[in-house]
This record gives structure tokens, sequence and C-alpha cells, in this order.
């Protein structure tokens, strides 16, 4: 930790983390508020390059200051002459704060680009605009003449250079403001991941001293250059954006100073009156807005406030980075690196927002948030990143995940969706959430995600209204599990692409299922907590017996069942099973685990997500770490993750091992980061008690399993003695297989011609699947152990066989149900006699009575349908205080590729 003496800025920098000389990043962010107000620099050039958005583009923001004559650069990378490239001293940044230190000839300058992060007051946090600020302070303990000057050009109004803006100069009481805008936006477009309906504002505080226009680059810096002023006519409206580039700028002269008593504050917004547009029912569209509203009735009220607030919002703020700061360092200076960096990119992908009741008021009980996919893609709310970002929301409000859950129910429960398992998004166009009933091949992992998720944030508020209002939904997407989590089979996994047996879905599925147990007990229904929680742990003892490499000693998890082949995989599930307490995952696993990491890394650098695979996910790979034993593996493990920071992008979640290509640029995933903080994060109410009460629908399905296997038995010695007779009579059958075969035999599911989601052909390896013990007795799917057969016997664990179980699929390819197939009887090549299909009708008939009696069971009891014909009050609100590959573009000196007409500029890259 280094420390500046610096006037004002000693506490500040005292909470920030260093990066400076030998810092390990090359870019930092500078201002990240919304998915659309997303700013990025090169840490260690700031005064002489364009930052930008997190895809390269770059947006137009200079600084310039003018000591004794002489200009120097701060901020961007102005081309007019005589400006000077002050030497570049320090770079540190904490979880809300940037800050830069620069030697122009005797004067130390101090440049910190803050980010407020409020999420205890969604008002604050709601509010789309970033402060950037400036101190000076003389090194040679003498008077200095010093004027300060920054601008803002049109590109941060659209990802289209060559459109149409307007602009305006304003005043409010204690502020002077810029605006622009285009001249003909787009409500809810983007364009190369830039709204098309922004309006962007520049504002500083009055004073006599204080100027302001509106003009072209050159026109503008050159004026401040020769006399530390503005003055003139502002440009008149409409212009292009880059032809020539007109800059919207703002200056004061801060006369004969020491340093500078109070720091100087422009405050910059990119802002939205319309957030999202939803559309739930074709005849149910809904506008929603940005939850400040609320606080004040019109924008150029909350610029006021904020610009008028950064005093507070500095203390606030380094209050915030200095409790993030200690808890995070008890695990390591790695570590509070990590999950300071992630904390701006991760709440600064969402926006929460309101609606607007029919009689013209605001909703303030209707609080969602939406979240967009930044850095990948443009998809609303993608439920595999949720997850991923879960821990930094328990963390810092676990509030918000109800607020980012609320619109996932919404949209499953209307008639937009029918499929069995839960949506992978709210669509692919944000701020677009438009779900469509579109089957995919992620069902137990998005499924998995969403009941893990629900749970948590039930169990850490204590607000039950979510998973109240959406029992029936959690319990379908529950059952679905139940039916698909030991067979994984033609299942994908957000970007591994499908997956046949795998040991990770498969636990996913598991704890899924575990968590519906947990809810039922917060909403009292005893009968599914124990329903579930007993098929959750006889999956769980099953799964122990074929996800881990033989043998007692050095354990590991491999990537597919039963497959030594396939090496090793990162257990990054292990990470919910720790999280929520479910206690799936024995203790001795995760010591024998975390020792075969430490042997990975004697002979690797880096940690892939299997041994199959070289792709790399941060996320997962600090999931990994949290669940690690070893501190001396785990901290590893992170360094690790630290380590491939050394590039030349925006903190990626996604890497290559074998090309070094990266991906997923200021994803909201890397909100992983919070992982070891969440894990103390206490709970309100919920948690694994026993389950004291008995299924009483076990009894009763256990005595229709007997009735099937003894008349199963019929069947089976009748047609026993019809095949000796027939054989002593007619010799044996070419072709013929004995039905009393005993032992394990494969459920292979063959579905030949299917494309995974992205149309590609699926293999034969998605076609595999572990061998099933056969016999009434087991559970569907799974191979126990003779210990764990004589525990499941305690259970009386209802049969799962339907008729539906045979053969067959899920919807859209997603593999058969996992269960215990109807018993093949007769021969193979001959068909069954008139007898044998008297009897298979008696066996069919008694399979019926057992799904009707699961059906039975599966109904709410009385006391949730008194509960769900109540009217539940919403979540309630917390009262606590594509992306792009090309560097940065340069603008060469001359002419331009368009029209042949000189440049206003050059642009240096990253």
């Amino acid at each position: 930790m280094v420390f500046l003496h610096f006037g004002a800025f000693l506490s500040l920098f005292a909470s920030l983390s260093v990066c400076g000389a030998q810092s390990v990043l090359t870019t930092v962010p500078l201002a990240i508020r919304t998915p659309h107000f997303n700013c990025w620099t090169n840490s260690s050039r700031a005064g002489n390059v364009w930052p930008g958005l997190w895809n390269n583009q770059i947006l137009g923001w200079d600084g310039l200051v003018r000591i004794d004559g002489v200009t120097w650069q701060w901020l961007g990378a102005t081309l007019v002459p005589g400006v000077m490239i002050p030497m570049f001293t320090q770079a540190q940044f904490s979880s809300t704060q940037t800050a830069y230190v620069f030697q122009a000839g005797n004067v130390t300058l101090t440049v910190t680009y803050l980010s407020p992060i409020e999420v205890k007051d969604l008002a604050r946090q709601s509010l789309p605009f970033s402060y950037v600020s400036f101190e000076a302070t003389s090194t040679d303990q003498r008077i200095h003449n010093v004027q300060v000057y920054s601008d803002i050009s049109a590109e941060w109004c659209s990802g289209d250079r060559a459109s149409n803006v307007t602009w305006n100069t304003g005043a409010t009481a204690k502020n002077t403001y810029h605006s622009v805008q285009l001249q003909n936006p787009t409500p809810f477009a983007e364009n190369n991941n830039q709204a098309e309906d922004v309006t962007v504002y520049y504002s500083m505080p009055k004073g006599p001293k204080s100027s302001a226009r509106i003009n072209t680059d050159n026109v503008c810096r050159s004026q401040f250059v020769q006399n530390g002023s503005l003055s003139g006519a502002n440009s008149v409206p409409p212009g292009i954006i880059n032809n020539p580039f007109q800059v919207f700028s703002l200056a004061i002269d801060l006369g004969n100073i020491t340093s500078t008593s109070t720091p100087i504050v422009w405050s910059l917004g990119v802002v939205r009156n319309f957030t999202m547009y939803s559309n739930v029912e074709a005849e149910n569209r809904q506008i929603r807005y940005p939850y400040y509203v609320t606080r004040w009735s019109n924008v150029l009220d909350a610029l006021d406030y904020f610009a008028g607030d950064f005093s507070n919002a500095l203390d606030r703020a380094s209050s915030l980075d200095s409790q993030l700061s200690n808890a995070a360092n008890q695990f390591s200076d790695n570590y509070e690196y990590l999950a300071s960096l992630a904390m701006r990119q991760t709440i600064g992908s969402t926006e929460v927002t309101i609606s607007k009741g029919n009689d013209g008021n605001w909703n303030t009980s209707d609080i969602q948030t939406f979240m967009k996919d930044v850095g990948s893609s443009r998809r609303v709310n993608p439920v595999e990143v949720l997850f991923d970002s879960l821990p930094f929301f328990l963390y810092m409000n676990p509030s918000y995940c109800g607020y980012l859950l609320s619109p996932l129910f919404e949209f499953q429960t209307s008639r937009r969706w029918s499929q069995p398992y839960a949506a992978r998004d709210l669509g692919s166009s944000y701020p677009n959430a438009t779900l469509t009933d579109t089957p995919h091949k992620e069902g137990i992992d998005q499924s998995g995600n969403m009941l893990i998720m629900t749970f948590a944030h039930a169990s850490v508020t204590g607000d039950k209204s979510l998973i109240t209002r959406h029992y029936d939904l959690l319990k379908n997407w529950t059952n679905y599990l139940v039916d698909h989590s030991m067979n994984p089979v033609n299942q994908s996994s957000p970007g591994l692409g499908v997956l046949s047996n795998s040991t990770n879905l498969s636990l996913k599925g598991i704890l899924g299922i575990k968590s519906m147990s947990g809810i039922s007990q917060m909403l009292q229904n005893s009968n599914d907590a124990g329903y579930f929680s007993r098929i959750a742990s006889t999956y769980a003892g099953s799964w122990h017996s074929i996800a881990l490499t033989p043998g007692p000693n050095d354990q590991h998890v491999l990537p597919n069942f039963g497959d030594p082949n396939s090496a090793w995989s990162l257990a990054y599930n292990f990470y919910a099973d720790k999280l929520l307490g479910a206690s799936i995952i024995e203790q001795n696993v995760y010591q024998q685990q975390s020792a075969y990491y430490n042997q990975l890394f004697s002979s690797m650098s880096e940690l892939p997500v299997n041994s199959m695979s070289a792709r790399m996910n941060f996320a997962w790979t600090m999931f990994t770490a949290a669940t690690i034993t070893d501190k001396t593996t785990r901290d590893q493990v992170i360094g690790n993750i630290k380590s491939n920071l050394l590039n030349p992008h925006f903190f990626p979640y996604l890497a290559n091992a074998t090309d070094g290509t990266w991906s997923g640029f200021s994803s909201p995933a890397q909100g992983a980061m919070f992982a070891l903080l969440a894990l103390g994060v206490s709970r309100a109410q919920g948690g694994f008690q026993a389950i004291q009460q008995r299924d009483s629908t076990g009894p009763i399905v256990g005595g229709i399993v007997g009735g099937i296997v003894f008349v199963a038995a019929i069947i089976l010695v009748y047609v026993f003695w019809r095949r000796r007779a027939r054989l002593q009579k007619d010799g044996p059958e070419t072709g013929a297989r004995d039905i009393l075969q005993s032992g394990v035999v494969p459920y292979e599911y063959h579905n030949p011609g299917q494309a995974d989601q992205d149309g590609h052909p699926t293999t034969s390896e998605a076609s595999r699947s572990y061998p099933m013990l056969q016999g009434t007795n087991s559970v569907p799917g799974v191979i126990p152990s003779s210990k764990e057969r004589a525990a499941t016997t305690q259970f009386d664990t209802p049969g799962f066989a339907s008729a539906s179980s045979a053969s067959g699929s899920g919807p859209e390819g997603l593999g058969t149900t996992g269960f215990i197939p109807a018993v093949g009887l007769g021969h193979a090549s001959a068909g069954p006699t008139l007898e044998y299909r008297g009897l298979q009708s008696e066996v069919d008939n008694l399979r019926r009575v057992v799904q009707e009696l699961q059906t039975e069971r599966f109904e709410a009891p009385p006391n949730y349908q008194d509960i769900q014909n109540q009217n539940v009050p919403p979540v309630p609100q917390s009262q606590s205080a594509d992306s792009g590959t090309s560097e940065f573009g340069e603008r060469e000196g001359g002419r331009d590729s368009d029209g042949g007409k000189p440049l206003r500029r050059r642009r240096t890259s990253l």
C-alpha cells in the first residue's frame, strides 16, 4: 500500500490498491455506470491515448492543464502544437476509483475518476453519472499560474460516427452544462454496443472564472492553449459526429496557486429516459424507466444533485473501498486486487428500473433490474452470467438478486414460455426484454442455476415473496432435474457445447433439487422438503460412485461419468454446495480434489475448465479456488487468475490457453471474484434442517411398486417357462437374448440427426450414457454402491418409473428421463403372445397408478393453495443505506479513409 501526501487525496489513496510502475494491468476502468456508460483506458499512458468503450471504440474525452503558459495533456491525445506530455508517476485503483499521478514540470497533477457504487440506495445507484476530479500541487513551493480544461466529443452518442447530432449549452442554478444527442434517436436500439437513444451531459460548477464553448476540437483546444480560457460563439447544430469533430468544452482559471484548495470536478452523464422495453405478453408491452425518477423529477435536477454531492460521494466511496479492501485482504493481496477490479464492471452491467402505473404514478413496488451480457453478446439477464455474478450481489446487497430474478420469473409464468426447464435469458437484444419460447439444450444447467440463486436469495434476505409467488414454476424445474440430472445426455453447458454424462452438469442438477428442498422448508412444506431432500441425497451418493476416479485414495472429479480417460475437471460446481451449505459433497472429496489441484500446478501453469478443453473461465476458476481446502493451493489458483491480467484487454473472464485469445471483456461474470467473500454472508432464514416429517406417499408408492415387482416376477417366470419349453422343442433361437440375464446393462440414448443449438450435428459422444442398474429398488439412472443400496432402504423413496421413461427425449432432444425403461419382456426376435399382452397390460396399469400417485404427490397442499390465492407483496425495496477485436483506432494526420478530407486529430492505440 502506497500513501501519497497530496492534501485531500491522502484518504483516497490510502484506500486504493497499488498498481504503479510494476502494475500487471494494461487497462483500467475510468467510468462505468451502466451497460452503455462503460469507459476504459490504458493504465500507464492515460495522458497520451484516447479512452474507449470495452470493444475498443474511441470515446472522445480530453483533459489539459496550462501551467505558467505551458500546456500539458492529462487525458486524451490532442495533437495541438505545443502540448506537452507529463511524466506518468503512478496509477492506482480501488473498487470505485481510478487515480493517476503525473509530474508536469514543478507541479504534481492528481486526476481521479470516481464511479459511485450505491447498491443500498437505488435512486443514487441508478444515476447514470460519473465524476472526474483534478488537483494540482507545487513541488518547488512556488506559486504557479494554472488553468485547467476538459472536453468530450459526440462519439459518446452513437456507434455510428457518421450520424447527425444536435447539441445545447445550458445552466442550472449551480452548474453549466453541455448536452448532445442524435438528431434522430432510435429508442431501445444499439449500434456497435452503444445506445442510439442517449443524451450525453458534461457539466462543471458555475464560477466567475469558468468558461464553456462548443466548437471543433482544434478551435476549442487551440484557444485554451493560447489563452487559458474559452470564448466565442458555439457551433450551430446539427453536425456529423466525426466531420468535423465537435467538442463540448469546459474550463476554469485557478489563478496563482501553490495547490488547489478543493478538487476541480466535472460530471459526465450518459442518460436514457427509457431504460428497457419488455414484452411479457403480446398484449402487455411495457416501458421501464430508471429508478432515479422516483426521487428527481427531471434529469437536470438529478444532475444538479449529483454534481453538488461530490464530497459526500467521495467519502461514501472511500469508505466502501476501505471496507472491501480490509475484507478481501484477509484472504490475500491478489484476492483484494481481483475483487476491487471486478466491482465496477459487475454493477455497471446492470440497470435498476421501475414501471409507471395506470394512474400515471411511479409504481415503487415494481423494482426490476436488468443485466446486459457485456463483452460477449447483447443478451438480457443471461442466467449463467447472473449465476457467475451471484457472489457479488449476495455480498453487496442480496436484495439485488431478487430484482434480477424477478423479470425472469415474470416472463416464465406468462403464456410466452412453455418449456419444462428454465429459460437461458430474456432475449438477445438488450435493452429489449422480449423472451421467445425457444427450446434449448441447457435445461439442467439453467434450471439448476435458477433454483440455486432463488434459494440463496430467499435464505440470505429472508424474503419469501419470489418463492411463494413462483413455487409451482420452481417445482416444475425441479421435477425436470429429477428426471434428467443423473442422465445428462445431449445437454449443453454455456461455452462448452453439447455434453454427455458431464459430472459438473449432473452436480448442478442435484444442487438444484437440494435447493428446492430448502425452498420448501422455508414455506413449511415438509412433504416436498423431505421428498426432494431424499432424492438429492440419494443422487449425491450415486454421483460420488461414478463421478470420481476409482480407488480410495487420491480421488478427483472426472469430466464425464465413468470415463477415466477424460483425466480431470475443475469442480467449479462444488462452490454452490459450499455457498448453500448443502453438504452434497463429502468433506474428504473436497480435500482430495484440493490435493489434486496442487498436483496439476506442478505440471501446468494454466487451468482450463477440464483436461479436454483449452477454455479458461476465470469465473469458474474463482469458484474452484473458493472450494480449495489448502490455503497455499488456493492462493496459487488466485494468483494464476491475476497473472492472466497481463493482457491488453478489459478484465476478460474467458481465455484460450492454447492460442492466447480473449473474450468476455468487462463482463459482469467477474462478480465471481467475490466468491470467497460471499461464503461469509449470514442467512436471515433458511438452510437445510433435518427433515422430521416422513413423506406420507412413500409407503403407498412402495406398496404399488411391490405389486409391480410381484407381477413382473410372475411374468418373468412365465416367460422363462415358455422359453425353456420352446428351446426344448425347437432348440436355441439365434439372436435371442436371455431376459433373465442379470447385472449392469447400458441404457443408451440414440438421437440420429440431432443438431446442437448452434446447428452442429451431434456426434456419437452425445449419445453415450453411463450404465444403469436395473431393478425396481434402485433410484433411476444411478449406480449405488453396496453401502448406498443399504442406506436407501431407509428412505421409502417413491418409484419414479413412468410410461414416458422408456423411450423418447425431452423437448428439443434434451435426452431421456434417465429412468429405468419398461421391462423388455419376451424374445428379441419374437412378438409377444396373447397371454403376454394381458400380463403386460396389468403392469402398465400399475405403472399408471404410480404416475397418478406421483402427480397427486406433487400437488400443492391446502395451506399453499391458500397462500397462492392471497395478494403477495412484491419484492421489497432495500431500505438500508457484440464485442470488437481491434485496438483503439488511430486517426492519422493527413487524410481520412472515406472523404479524403484533412483529419482533425490523431488517435493513438492503446
